[in-house]
């Protein structure tokens, strides 16, 4: 009779700490599914920053061209009026 009794509670013992792993292993499954989403927002947040920075890099290269083909029109009229002062 001791021997069952012994038996039993060597298996209730077993069942509580297979529980206790199971809760453990339900734990650490929510935490990295909080952290895959946290991962997934900053994901989101670094793709909207690139797309900023990416069209911040179109509207700055458009602005050099435009001041470049302005310097290029005020250097024709400044050498148009140097030549017109040389041969006044």
């Amino acid at each position: 009779m001791d021997d069952i009794s012994h038996f039993t509670m060597t298996i209730a013992a077993a069942v509580q700490q297979q529980s206790v792993s199971t809760q453990e292993i339900d734990r650490n499954i929510q935490q990295a599914a909080m952290r895959a989403n946290k991962l997934a927002g900053n994901m989101t947040s670094v793709t909207a920053a690139i797309d900023e920075t990416n069209h911040s890099a179109v509207a700055v290269l458009a602005a050099s061209g435009a001041l470049s083909a302005q310097a290029k029109t005020l250097q024709r009229e400044i050498d148009a009026f140097l030549q017109k002062v040389a041969a006044a």
